[in-house]
């Protein structure tokens, strides 16, 4: 992680292993066994969780999202900084 929150692009993003997940209706509903949070993920997150099954860089998650949808690229690499910040404090995520 760099300086004021941001995210460098070559951070490796990953799925935390003690988190139950659950589809409906192509979203993702899960739940942090070690907060005990319950976490709704909306179309767009749901996507960025199906990317992590493996990990990946947070610079191959921007592009993934930008190939699928119609977004530029400072617009994509905040919210996805802002959803991947939101996913860390709620421990199903990790960076490296």
């Amino acid at each position: 992680m760099s300086l004021n929150g941001l995210i460098e692009d070559n951070a490796v993003v990953t799925r935390v292993d003690t988190v139950i997940t659950t589809d409906m209706d192509d979203e993702i509903i899960m739940m942090s066994v070690e907060s005990g949070q319950y976490i709704h993920l909306d179309d767009i997150a749901t996507e960025i969780w199906r990317k992590l099954e493996q990990p990946r860089s947070f610079g191959e998650i921007v592009s993934h999202l930008k190939s699928v949808y119609d977004v530029q690229h400072e617009d994509c690499q905040r919210d996805t900084i802002e959803l991947v910040s939101k996913l860390l404090d709620c421990k199903v995520l990790t960076l490296t």
